[in-house]
């Protein structure tokens, strides 16, 4: 099946950036290919995220539910920048980010994006802030300003852990 025909790219109303939003997801997909027969063609495709729409306002929180295999965690490794959709367009803050490069979403990703994972996987060897403060370390080099701040940045996170 052509490419074309299987995702028509005019099926959604465009999305322009705007400053209230600090997330836009319009018409997301991503759809992994089935393969089959001695040439292993394509016979079809898994609709892992089809057609996601939504907005999140800045100072808001969202969840995301739903049953398993459903795509939570495809729209998660989309919106965490960790895999390109299929199709569809995403703004993260006034940026499009839904077709970047490899590069190019590990920048933005070093730079804008925190994860926390069920499985947490902390350094045992560090202190809770040892951890949270490691990012910005390994960062330090390539942020002049982190390193002016760093204890600024310690004694605000300090404060928090009391």
């Amino acid at each position: 099946m052509a490419k074309e025909k299987m995702l028509p790219e005019n099926d959604y109303t465009p999305v322009t950036y705007d400053p209230q939003y600090i997330l836009m997801v319009n018409h997301l997909k991503k759809y992994f290919p089935i393969k089959g027969g001695l040439m292993s063609q394509t016979v079809g495709h898994v609709k892992a995220v089809d057609g996601v729409t939504f907005n999140l306002k800045r100072g808001h929180t969202m969840g995301l539910v739903g049953e398993s295999g459903c795509g939570k965690s495809t729209l998660l490794n989309i919106l965490g920048l960790l895999d390109n959709p299929t199709s569809g367009k995403y703004f993260l803050g006034n940026h499009e980010v839904a077709n970047l490069k490899e590069k190019e979403r590990t920048d933005v990703r070093k730079g804008e994006i925190g994860f926390v994972f069920q499985s947490f996987n902390l350094f045992p060897q560090y202190t809770a802030l040892e951890n949270v403060m490691l990012a910005g370390e390994l960062l330090a080099k390539e942020r002049p300003d982190y390193k002016a701040n760093r204890r600024k940045i310690h004694d605000e996170l300090e404060s928090k852990a009391r």
